[in-house]
């Protein structure tokens, strides 16, 4: 026997545990035997419906699937729809998990909820949680935005497949903040407005012509009226 026919079976004999225990999972467990297209769409269909965010961790985040074996984890991270609807729970150790889900969701529309109305204290965090989503604001199409008045000047930039918006500053902004801010004036597909409690409308223009669903949360009648009669 040479030299390439001992590699040749050595090799062979190494493998062959490896093809039994695999074997042996898919005849216990049937569902490792699926085509990775068909338990895509099955775990596509496992999550909350799409636009309602994901938690990060838990049993309806798609984390969780990554962490049963190795070709789950494959095919979760191949499946692009499962990281499109995000949520920020915490503020620390998540800015790197939001750039993680936007770069996994490639080109699909985005479901955003940057909520930081329950955090109150400064934090150079906050800015760098909205830029990041605006880098792909071409891309939103269900967000809601609530956070620091100082901060809102940087939602720049076109957002052609946005529908809908909850949005307004997570506190009442101060004397010394930005004036007043046109914005979202690219969301040609925006219908759906819902206004947080300390939205102001002398200091944010929305683009109200367009609408066809307007709703609030405790929001001042004038400011409502205003925005919802003046083009």
């Amino acid at each position: 026997m040479n030299s390439n026919d001992s590699c040749t079976l050595e090799c062979t004999e190494t493998l062959r545990p490896q093809r039994m225990e695999s074997s042996n999972l898919e005849r216990a467990y049937p569902v490792l035997s699926l085509p990775p297209e068909i338990v895509s769409e099955i775990f596509a269909n496992f999550l909350p419906v799409y636009p309602e965010c994901l938690p990060n961790s838990g049993l309806l985040s798609p984390m969780l699937l990554c962490r049963i074996c190795r070709l789950w984890r494959e095919i979760a991270l191949s499946t692009v729809v499962l990281w499109r609807a995000i949520s920020k729970e915490r503020l620390l150790a998540e800015l790197e998990l939001l750039r993680t889900w936007l770069a996994r969701s490639r080109y699909y529309p985005l479901s955003l909820n940057l909520d930081f109305k329950r955090f109150n204290s400064p934090s150079t965090l906050v800015p760098q949680f909205l830029q990041t989503a605006v880098h792909h604001c071409r891309r939103w199409e269900h967000v809601e935005i609530c956070m620091p008045s100082e901060h809102l000047h940087l939602i720049q930039g076109d957002t052609p497949l946005l529908q809908s918006l909850t949005f307004g500053p997570s506190m009442l902004p101060s004397v010394g903040d930005h004036g007043r801010l046109d914005l979202f004036e690219q969301a040609q597909q925006l219908k759906s407005v819902t206004l947080t409690h300390h939205f102001l409308y002398s200091l944010y223009r929305l683009p109200c012509a367009q609408l066809t669903h307007l709703d609030g949360y405790f929001c001042m009648s004038a400011n409502v009226l205003n925005f919802s009669v003046t083009p």
